[in-house]
């Protein structure tokens, strides 16, 4: 994550691959400190950012565990194939297979709030 502003939907990307990265213990501390920043600015209420996040896209506590099983799985067949598999790239392959649609319903909830960055125009 390089920006606190953008579009809705690039925000909430980098905060799903920011939750995901945190539950591999491969989030760096700034972008942890970014990612805090950004879940109070796109849904207001300081706190426990994670759980926020859970609470807004509605995810379960088993998820993470899910999570954290797809990752060992991903890695065990990366390392089959003779190659690795990077923290962030894993996280970025989750969000773009599995949260699509939740991205695009949250991104559009936020578009019609104050949130920074350019707002979609209709041609």
């Amino acid at each position: 994550m390089s920006q606190d502003t953008g579009a809705p939907k690039a925000i909430i990307v980098r905060l799903l691959e920011s939750y995901i990265l945190d539950l591999l213990g491969a989030l760096p501390p700034d972008e942890e400190a970014q990612a805090r920043r950004l879940v109070t600015k796109a849904f207001g209420k300081a706190g426990d950012w994670k759980k926020r996040l859970r609470d807004e896209f509605g995810l379960k506590p088993a998820v993470e565990a899910q999570l954290v099983g797809m990752w060992t799985e991903a890695q065990q067949i990366a390392k089959g194939q003779g190659l690795s598999l990077a923290p962030a790239d894993f996280a970025k392959m989750v969000v773009e297979e599995n949260f699509v649609d939740a991205v695009e319903m949250v991104a559009t909830e936020l578009e019609t709030e104050d949130l920074p960055g350019p707002k979609p125009t209709k041609h």
